[in-house]
């Protein structure tokens, strides 16, 4: 989405206040690692929340990600002001201008909120398990006290209750979250009561000329510290096919190990799904791509047991031959899919820009599923979405918003005339076969526990952030 969760910055501020006054003053009378654990400290210089709580559900009565689809939309709702849209435990959660707020999977209606006025949230990552959300947000409240620099804000939200679990000042540029544990900067911080549990080194997350440090979705109870990212010659490049990282237990800050050759995203992070990654099976060699498909031996592997964390699941999933990830759908999926061999003249030093520089004309070669283990080789087979498009209906000047995981009876809403700033059939389609989708789409997807939804613009794509959001349940059986 447009202008969503862009790269953490130190934020400059060019007018004083007794507010941003007070909360520099903090920031440098308390140490950083008390800010953490301190949750009033943040308010000093934004103004106290008073969220929302829901009661909480029994993990054995969480829902599951949707692997069917009803036959048309359960609810929808129009969303302005939507920075970004994740996959909480319970259901989706919207973070917007207003602050974030967690739905109900079934009507989309509120089960909790965490009120921020005018928010801008910076970045959001979710926990393995989805049960936590850390976000990063603008600390200063729109007051821009002049020579003074304030770190951005870190909430992390229980995402079945809404509750607070930590929050704090960013202590640094990494940050990383595993089911119970926070990574900030360098110190790991409780996710039950958001007490400090030790610290590690800086230099273990720190840039040198031929590493980089990682932040995002960890393992259940590991995390990734820095890391190398290589092409398919061997050569380091930030936007490298595969990288390979040095992995911590979160229980255990003392033991090191490094992981095999994980698939990354194009833009220098790992791809991490629900604890899990696919990794080469052995480090990828240069292929003659004027004279064979391109494409290397890989499996799914839980993160956990790379990193050596007792009592980890250590069985692998054979994925086959594979030219790299397919970042669109995995993310809209909850799965770890991956691209086929590249044809013979088309390399893997670059991500593709077309289904036809792929083995098949499609960007499907295997879905690994961590709900389910298994691996599948459509989407129709996998139980996710393939497409999603809104096209001009038949009579009127409406659209037709249609939904397939390949069958033969598709998902369908009507979508009124006037309700969107583009007419139907313009840019609204998402394809899992598009593996170099728009940098600001009109449509996309995301599965979420009992729910998909299907997220479309609602006004122009530069500048806007209204967002009609659809919730599909599964098929009833």
């Amino acid at each position: 989405f447009p202008e969503r969760l862009h790269r953490l910055r130190r934020i400059r501020l060019p007018r004083p206040s007794w507010r941003s006054v007070l909360g520099a003053v903090v920031l440098i009378v308390i140490p950083p690692l008390a800010l953490g654990a301190a949750a009033t400290v943040p308010h000093l210089v934004w103004g106290r929340v008073t969220p929302s709580t829901a009661a909480s559900i029994d993990t054995s009565a969480l829902p599951a990600l949707p692997r069917s689809f009803a036959s048309t939309a359960a609810w929808s709702q129009d969303v302005h002001g939507m920075m970004d849209v994740v996959a909480g435990a319970a259901g989706p959660v919207v973070l917007s201008s207003d602050g974030v707020v967690g739905l109900n999977p079934a009507d989309g209606s509120t089960r909790w909120t965490y009120p921020r006025k005018h928010a801008r949230f910076i970045r959001c990552h979710p926990s393995p398990d989805r049960h936590h959300l850390a976000v990063t947000l603008d600390s200063t409240d729109g007051e821009e006290p002049k020579g003074m620099s304030v770190e951005p804000l870190v909430v992390v939200l229980d995402t079945v209750t809404g509750r607070v679990t930590y929050e704090g000042f960013m202590q640094g540029d990494v940050l990383q979250i595993t089911d119970s544990v926070l990574l900030n900067g360098t110190t790991g911080y409780s996710l039950t009561d958001g007490s400090r549990l030790w610290s590690i080194d800086a230099e273990d997350v720190s840039v040198s000329p031929d590493t980089w440090p990682y932040s995002g979705t960890a393992g259940h109870s590991s995390f990734l510290l820095r890391g190398t990212q290589r092409r398919p010659d061997g050569r380091e490049s930030r936007d490298g096919l595969y990288g390979t990282y040095t992995l911590m237990p979160d229980t255990a800050p003392s033991v090191r190990r490094e992981s095999a050759p994980l698939l990354t995203d194009g833009r220098g992070s790992p791809l991490v799904v629900g604890g899990w990654v696919a990794a080469f099976t052995q480090t990828p060699t240069p292929i003659d791509f004027q004279t064979s498909p391109t494409g290397w031996a890989a499996q799914a592997v839980n993160l956990d047991a790379m990193a050596g964390v007792a009592g980890a699941d250590t069985t692998t999933y054979d994925l086959g031959l594979t030219s790299g990830a397919n970042i669109t759908a995995s993310h809209a999926t909850g799965t770890l899919t991956t691209l086929p061999q590249r044809t013979v003249g088309n390399g893997a030093g670059s991500m593709p820009t077309s289904p036809q520089e792929l083995e098949g004309g499609t960007a499907v070669a295997a879905i690994f599923d961590p709900q389910t283990r298994t691996v599948s080789h459509s989407a129709q087979e996998a139980g996710v979405l393939s497409y999603a498009g809104l096209a001009r209906a038949e009579s009127g000047s409406g659209g037709v918003l249609s939904v397939s995981s390949g069958e033969r009876t598709p998902t369908t809403v009507d979508v009124p005339a006037g309700s969107t700033y583009y007419p139907p059939g313009t840019r609204h389609v998402w394809t899992i076969d598009d593996p170099s989708p728009s940098s600001n789409p009109l449509l996309t997807t995301l599965s979420t526990p009992g729910t998909t939804l299907v997220i479309m613009a609602t006004g122009p794509d530069k500048g806007s952030h209204s967002f009609r959001i659809f919730g599909i349940s599964g098929a009833s059986s």
